[in-house]
């Protein structure tokens, strides 16, 4: 079971720290996800500091298997730090475009400064609020994730704080106070931040819907403008031959020709591709009558 880093002082909404309080029973703390009495248990150099149930209290009728105290403490503290604070750095967000694939930009990395904020809000942990509009942000971890809640009013965003893997995190970071761990996630740019929903992320997308239908459009265009070329090339041919034999009779005799039965042409002989040089379809070989003016 993870080690739990903050409690209740009993009787209070206000989460301490383990370094903040003394030793055993004496802390007075209760956990922050059952509310069964905790001791603090200052350890040596090879252990982290931290508090456990009291096992007095194991056979109460309301305890129960806490396995996610450690994510319901870091959950309460870090609102209890948001509240406290005035900025919070937030990440880059990209998307990706869903007919080219490209990856599109939709905001850079900053450091918001916040001028007001609301802990427990339209089903978000936290709402900070900067000049004419407000962002929103979730803290998720398992079986939290399924309940993000969806942007209204003048929520402009949503920034999510996985802490499901929050103790490697912590592990990696080698910050041994808790706390202060968590004042770092706020303040500087963290694998635990990223972006569930960005207004200007609706805008990059219309964008690239408009973008596509211009594009199918001017191609829809060429196409249409090739076929009429290739329809007039055709009539233009058919109408040369028509004007060639309106005056000219059938005589005795064949001739091997080669036809191409698109363009209604034919040729004295083939080439190379045995292909017609107006439209490249195949000619064929074939037998037609010898014609010769009505006039000879």
């Amino acid at each position: 079971m993870a080690l739990i880093p903050f409690a209740f002082k009993a009787g209070t909404e206000t989460l301490v720290d383990i370094s903040e309080v003394p030793r055993g029973k004496a802390c007075a703390c209760v956990c922050p996800s059952c509310n069964i009495p905790l001791i603090a248990r200052h350890c040596t150099e090879d252990r982290e500091d931290h508090f456990a149930h009291d096992p007095a209290f194991k056979d109460h009728k309301d305890y129960i298997d806490c396995d996610f105290s450690l994510h319901v403490a870091m959950r309460l503290m870090l609102k209890q730090l948001l509240a406290a604070a005035t900025a919070i750095a937030l990440p880059d967000h990209s998307i990706k475009d869903p007919y080219t694939k490209k990856l599109l930009d939709v905001t850079q990395a900053q450091t918001l400064t916040y001028q007001s904020i609301a802990i427990e809000q339209a089903g978000f942990d936290a709402v900070i609020s900067k000049d004419n509009y407000q962002l929103g942000i979730f803290i998720s971890y398992h079986p939290r994730r399924s309940s993000m809640p969806q942007a209204s009013g003048n929520i402009k965003g949503i920034v999510q704080l996985d802490i499901t893997h929050i103790e490697h995190i912590k592990q990696k970071s080698q910050v041994l106070n808790s706390k202060k761990f968590l004042d770092s996630l706020i303040a500087e740019q963290s694998e635990i931040k990223s972006w569930y929903w960005h207004v200007n992320q609706d805008a990059c997308l219309n964008a690239c819907k408009r973008e596509h239908l211009q594009q199918e459009a001017k191609k829809n265009e060429l196409l249409n403008s090739d076929n009429q070329y290739y329809s007039d090339t055709v009539k233009r041919r058919a109408k040369k031959y028509q004007e060639n034999t309106a005056n000219m009779i059938t005589t005795a005799g064949t001739k091997t020709v080669y036809r191409c039965y698109t363009c209604r042409i034919d040729y004295p002989k083939t080439n190379a591709t045995n292909t017609c040089p107006v439209c490249e379809h195949e000619l064929w070989q074939t037998e037609t009558p010898v014609y010769r003016n009505q006039e000879d």
